[in-house]
């Protein structure tokens, strides 16, 4: 045993829970940090959801085929559990929902303006930080001002709807956010993708704009190694790997040489901290306008759909009787009558009572009565299920919509609160125009499909009958009339209706019909009369005098994309002035060396890293552990540093100690970390290997506790430097607690310190092993 004689290291029984083996190799593993759940990527692509506590029982799999040309790269989970965050090498980040593996959302990384690379650039890294400090009670005044929407209904699902589970599991989650007795924490996404940018996300939806870590440090090949945020997020904390691109740490001679650096960077968050009341509420609103904007967007495309399908059945029936016509085309030439078409055809049957020689022909060869009742019902379906999404569907949503622009325009005369938030009220009223027109439009559609469904309805009453006349060889001019047709609407509907395309205006868009983007702006008519007080156009708007709007009638879909452009536009405007305000504070180049820059062989070269900020009580700090093997020297290097969080801009001192790896039972042979994990504010978890006074490899799994470790001050500017040398006369003990791994040989360490569990996966990544740490619970159970 080679910790055996340490007096500082002490054998512990660990619980082992459960060890699991699986077919295929392990690529990532995570642990669900509230439920009995583990989250891996296998080798394959295949992304799988599993719980562990008896057997490992898979609750879903999503394929490595789900999303064609798309892997895997970083998995995380929501603090609460429920949500899986899986970043895409296409840059995209999709958020599942656990228990039923619903995608809640896709999110698309923002452009970076000028460097168009970013919007596909892999995501390396993800983290899912919360807020643990709730807000005063000033919050829910923000949230209640408009509760009205409390006490509207639900949104229905869409009907026939691949996206309808994704809407509406959104849209129901982002309307429970704004409940009263609900969690008022902030959560944020954070995402470092392939071209060195930070990516921050409200709730891991509402996007802000990136942050080019490489611009703002100077630095190339910036990666995100890890992340920690402090518990009101006013801090993050980014461990990263570069290439310094400072000319005087590059030496003359060796053209083929690069100096990588690893470094701690400190970010203030600016407003996410300051301002964080405000942008909770206004993501809150942000992201359920985005939800309500592709719920509406997705009922016009089945409206869309059903406008098509209609058309197709009406086209089934008329198009054969072109085909007539040209048959008989030297017959209608000869007596110099216009060229005829199935309306007029009909109009005949209706005025004279007796079908022509063509129509005769036509509904003899090409139409039967199944046929045209056929065309009745599909085209009777149709108009009833348009009508019925506009008035259950998109309608409500039109409304919920409204009200959450009106809650925009409410928060931008309310500079005290939102002023700095980049809201503008003549960009939301735009929005709301939009909505309302959009509102009055589909009122438009719904007066003609309820005039239309009715000529329609009578003229395929009155076609049955008259084709029952046209089959028979007979048809007495004293036949009475049935009594229970309208002539005028049969007529009407022949003359406007039949091959007319009456729905066109709603479904297919003018092109040279635009929404000019001056049309919306309103400027206040500050006018004064008797009172100083600017006039402002009342809220809710007239949307009847829409004269003074447009003058054209537009497509449906035109209305939905401008005001999808525009709300974008309003949410873009917060987000960049967010981003902006997130600024680099200090940092560290903590470790340096000159590398090959062909070199890619991971097995010379292992690097293990962590970061965490200790909530402390009379401050916080922020720790980081480092460790670093490198063949072709004989020495490792493994160190823990840490920094005080002050809150002024003043730089902060630093500490380090320096771990002491030399084997205990032989002085010139150094032990292997395999694996190194802060659990929580007092232990870090390690895997270690040795050899023994046998000559034996042993593998330990064991805690190190890293707050008690000898730590030295020292001075370092922001340039490279190596601060090992420096502070390696005092070593702290490798491990405190320590059991022996005899199933396998282990080399991969995932820690969970919400629930004192840990994981340990095999080296051939097919098996792992479960265990209990948490000392307090294993008491409790003894005791009872």
């Amino acid at each position: 045993m080679i910790f055996e004689k340490e007096t500082s290291a002490s054998l512990v029984a660990y619980r082992l829970m459960n060890q699991h083996a699986v077919s295929v190799d392990i690529k990532i593993l995570t642990i669900c940090p509230t439920m009995d759940l583990i989250a891996a990527c296998t080798v394959n692509g295949d992304v799988w959801v599993a719980r562990w506590f008896t057997a490992l029982e898979k609750n879903w799999t999503l394929p490595s085929f789900k999303y064609q040309n798309e892997k895997v790269e970083t998995i995380t989970w929501r603090p609460d559990g429920r949500v899986l965050a899986i970043g895409y090498s296409s840059g995209i980040i999709r958020l599942f929902n656990v228990d039923t593996s619903d995608m809640i959302h896709e999110l698309s990384r923002k452009s970076m303006g000028d460097d168009a690379r970013a919007d596909s650039a892999p995501i390396m890294f993800l983290c899912w930080e919360q807020d643990s400090v709730n807000f005063d009670s000033e919050t829910n005044l923000y949230e209640n001002v408009y509760s009205i929407e409390k006490y509207l209904p639900r949104l229905s699902t869409l009907p026939n709807s691949k996206m309808s589970k994704v809407l509406g599991c959104s849209y129901n989650k982002a309307e429970h956010e704004t409940d009263d007795d609900c969690n008022t924490t902030t959560d944020l996404l954070i995402a470092g993708d392939e071209h060195g940018n930070l990516h921050l996300s409200v709730y891991g939806i509402y996007n802000l704009e990136p942050i080019s870590l490489s611009k703002q440090m100077n630095r190339k090949n910036v990666q995100i190694l890890n992340t920690a945020a402090s518990l009101d997020l006013s801090t993050i904390a980014l461990l990263l790997k570069s290439d310094d691109l400072n000319p005087a740490s590059q030496p003359s001679s060796d053209t083929n040489m690069t100096m990588t650096c690893y470094t701690i960077a400190l970010f203030n968050t600016g407003w996410l901290h300051t301002n964080k009341q405000q942008i909770r509420v206004l993501s809150q609103r942000y992201t359920t306008i985005k939800f309500l904007i592709s719920y509406i967007a997705e009922g016009l495309r089945q409206m869309e759909t059903e406008y098509k399908h209609m058309k197709d059945s009406e086209a089934a029936h008329t198009e054969p009787f072109k085909g007539v016509a040209e048959k008989n085309e030297d017959f209608w030439k000869s007596q110099r009558l216009p060229e005829p078409t199935l309306s007029v055809e009909y109009c005949r049957l209706l005025a004279t009572g007796r079908p022509s020689a063509m129509l005769a022909q036509f509904v003899e060869k090409h139409s039967t009565k199944r046929a045209i009742k056929d065309w009745e019902n599909k085209g009777i379906k149709s108009l009833e299920l348009i009508r019925e999404l506009i008035h259950d569907y998109i309608r409500p949503a039109c409304e919920k919509l409204l009200l959450q622009l009106s809650a925009l325009v409410g928060y931008s005369k309310w500079p005290q609160k939102f002023g700095e938030l980049g809201l503008e009220e003549q960009s939301i009223h735009s929005c709301v125009i939009l909505t309302g027109r959009l509102i009055k439009r589909l009122e438009e559609l719904l007066l003609a499909i309820n005039e239309e469904r009715v000529k329609f309805k009578d003229f395929h009453e009155w076609l049955q009958i008259e084709f029952d006349c046209i089959v028979t060889t007979e048809r007495t001019s004293a036949a009475p009339a049935p009594t229970n047709i309208n002539v005028e609407r049969i007529a009407s509907y022949l003359r406007h209706s039949l091959n007319k395309d009456v729905f066109r205006e709603f479904f297919v868009r003018n092109e040279s019909a635009t929404i000019s983007l001056s049309q919306f702006d309103f400027s206040l008519d500050r006018q004064q009369s008797s009172t100083s007080l600017p006039s402002r156009v009342a809220y809710p708007y007239d949307f009847i005098r829409t004269q003074e709007y447009d003058n054209e009638s537009l497509a449906l879909q035109c209305f939905i994309e401008e005001l999808a452009k525009r709300c974008d536009d309003v949410s873009s405007s917060t987000a960049h002035y967010v981003a902006a305000s997130v600024s680099l504070r200090e940092y560290w180049d903590f470790f340096a060396e000159m590398g090959d820059v062909d070199e890619s062989s991971e097995d010379e070269k292992m690097r293990l890293t962590d970061m965490r900020i200790t909530n402390e009580t009379t401050m916080n700090h922020l720790y980081v552990a480092f460790y670093s093997r490198n063949v072709s020297t004989s020495e490792p290097k493994c160190f823990i540093w840490r920094t005080c969080l002050a809150s002024s801009d003043t730089p902060t001192p630093c500490e380090i100690s320096t771990v002491n790896l030399k084997n205990p039972v032989n002085e010139t042979e150094f032990l292997q970390v395999k694996g190194l994990r802060f659990f929580d504010d007092e232990r870090l978890d390690l895997l270690v290997c040795g050899i023994d006074e046998k000559g034996m490899e042993l593998h330990y799994f064991g805690e190190m506790k890293y707050q008690e470790s000898p730590f030295a001050k020292h001075t370092m500017s922001p340039a490279i430097a190596n601060i090992l040398t420096a502070s390696s006369q005092r070593n702290s003990p490798l491990l405190h607690n320590y059991c022996l791994i005899t199933q396998f040989r282990p080399s991969h360490l995932v820690t969970n310190g919400l629930r004192g569990l840990v994981i340990i996966l095999s080296e051939n990544r097919r098996r792992m092993l479960i265990f209990d740490t948490n000392e307090e619970e294993e008491e409790e159970e003894e005791n009872s």
